[in-house]
């Protein structure tokens, strides 16, 4: 039989979801929401809006595109997020974030149809793009 899907109250619309195994973290225009096994388990204001959201494939760090700009860096720490800084390089709201499948890069993608891709290590721009197409894709062009 199959499971009833769990039914989570947010602040406002979701801007964007990530997951990790049994965690689940949503982004509004002013609230984090982490979510495990279909049960809110923490959440957290913010003082910008959120626009994008994702999950390193570690699972122990998380990046959230701001409509500020900024990509918003956190660590994971059990279901707790820890603000480790921010990446300024993006021009526009930051409508997209994603980590390789090897977690080496991250893309940030901008309202300005810019992509720029991250070393994960150093958090230097190595990429940057002018156009903004399917991120998967854009990795699938670097990785192969």
């Amino acid at each position: 039989m199959l499971k009833r899907p769990s039914l989570l109250s947010t602040t406002s619309i979701p801007k964007g979801v990530a997951t990790y195994g049994d965690i689940c973290i949503t982004v509004t225009a002013s609230e984090i929401l982490i979510s495990q096994n279909g049960t809110k388990v923490a959440s957290q204001q913010t003082t910008w809006s959120s626009l994008s959201v994702a999950i390193h494939p570690s699972g122990k760090e998380v990046a959230i595109g701001g409509e500020d700009g900024k990509v918003h860096l956190y660590s994971l720490e059990d279901t707790a997020l820890i603000a480790q800084g921010q990446l300024e390089d993006n021009r526009g709201g930051v409508t997209g974030v994603a980590f390789s499948p090897n977690g080496e890069l991250l893309a940030a993608a901008d309202k300005e149809r810019n992509v720029l891709v991250y070393d994960w290590q150093t958090k230097k721009v190595l990429y940057h793009c002018a156009f903004q197409n399917s991120l998967l894709r854009f990795f699938y062009i670097i990785i192969h």
